[in-house]
């Protein structure tokens, strides 16, 4: 357990909050549509690596100013519109950052006629990892309200009526399995979950504790959401990962103190709710940063809010499922309580130790 935690230490980002998601926002006035694509900063610069010209994984205000030639062939010229049969040409109309750590890239697209029927081709999307999926919000300025959609690389193809809305269940669907998908590919919350249940105790303190978490992370992915406060990433990230080193100290701590302690039946969880409720809002800033990156309109944040957080527990309730019985079963043996659960929380101390340091140094 200890050799596959320093493996998932080194070989995977320290950083698992990238979102994995972009929002292109479009507006149909007359004949010329116009958008905008908000991308997370440090996944377009890893898609894009010409555009990052000092390599230090962020992209800053000039290099995308010298990035236009890149935006036109990388995003402009992978992405099609066509208006009733007709294609309407897409340029390219700059970039610029946003306030939170995401970027702006502006599209123009002129029809020869104002279209009924529009068909959207994000190709953009082949430079950008698989699981990767834009939300579509297509306004035709005919007050009816905008349409809603998601593309991925295996259907990147939108296709609406002008006089039609569609149905925006397939947005609500795709952000509920983007929080499935950042638990479950969060290394960093895997490994405190873990560290929460590995030194045992009775299921209704471990229930209790696992609810002060999700209770306290779902208030502070809230605050920065919805922009009431959220503290900077070169905090939060490194936080994170000091939660991490102390749920595995505290462990061995309480191990020790449990070992002296001739009452072997007091519980060890019994006070872990103490400790994941301030943890819990720390590691909900630290979600916050999939749904702030991409700017999503206000008035599509509660219902984003829900369907994220919706999907976050669902991958936290998968990992217990599999994770608690596998607990309880292995737990029989003496040196499974004993050396390996020590081995375990070592194992953790020293990812959380790791995950600091290198949050600190930026090379994550």
């Amino acid at each position: 357990l200890a050799l596959v935690l320093a493996i998932v230490c080194f070989a995977s980002p320290a950083s698992a909050h990238q979102a994995g998601v972009s929002s292109s926002r479009w507006s149909l006035h007359g004949v010329v549509a116009s958008a905008q694509i908000v991308f997370a900063n440090a996944e377009l610069a890893r898609a894009l690596p010409d555009l990052d010209g000092d390599h230090d994984g962020a992209l800053s205000a000039a290099e995308l100013d010298a990035g236009s030639a890149i935006f036109s062939r990388e995003i402009a010229a992978r992405t099609t519109l066509v208006g009733d049969a007709a294609a309407c040409p897409v340029i390219s109309k700059g970039a610029s950052l946003t306030e939170q750590d995401g970027v702006v890239v502006a599209l123009e697209a002129t029809c020869t006629s104002r279209p009924q029927k529009l068909t959207l081709h994000n190709g953009f999307l082949e430079v950008l990892p698989a699981a990767h999926r834009d939300l579509v919000t297509f306004d035709t300025g005919d007050g009816k309200g905008a349409r809603e959609a998601v593309t991925v690389l295996a259907n990147m193809d939108v296709t609406l009526d002008v006089g039609a809305p569609t149905e925006g269940n397939a947005t609500f669907r795709s952000l509920l399995f983007l929080g499935v998908e950042h638990i479950l590919t969060g290394y960093d919350h895997l490994v405190f979950i873990f560290g929460l249940v590995v030194a045992g105790g009775r299921l209704r303190s471990l229930a209790f504790a696992l609810t002060a978490f999700t209770v306290s992370h779902s208030i502070s992915l809230a605050l920065a959401v919805l922009g009431v406060w959220a503290p900077s990433s070169s905090i939060v990230e490194p936080a994170i990962a000091l939660s991490i080193a102390y749920v595995g100290l505290e462990n061995l701590w309480q191990a020790r103190k449990h070992h002296k302690n001739e009452d072997k039946s007091l519980d060890p969880a019994r006070r872990r709710w103490m400790l994941t409720f301030p943890f819990g809002l720390i590691h909900g800033f630290g979600f916050a940063g999939a749904l702030a990156e991409i700017g999503l309109p206000r008035a599509r944040i509660p219902g984003a809010l829900v369907a994220f957080n919706l999907g976050v527990e669902l991958g936290q309730l998968a990992v217990l499922a599999v994770v608690l019985p596998l607990l309880v079963y292995v737990r029989r043996w003496a040196i499974v309580r004993g050396l390996g659960t020590t081995l375990a929380n070592a194992a953790i101390v020293v990812a959380g130790c790791v995950w600091f340091v290198l949050r600190v140094l930026g090379k994550a």
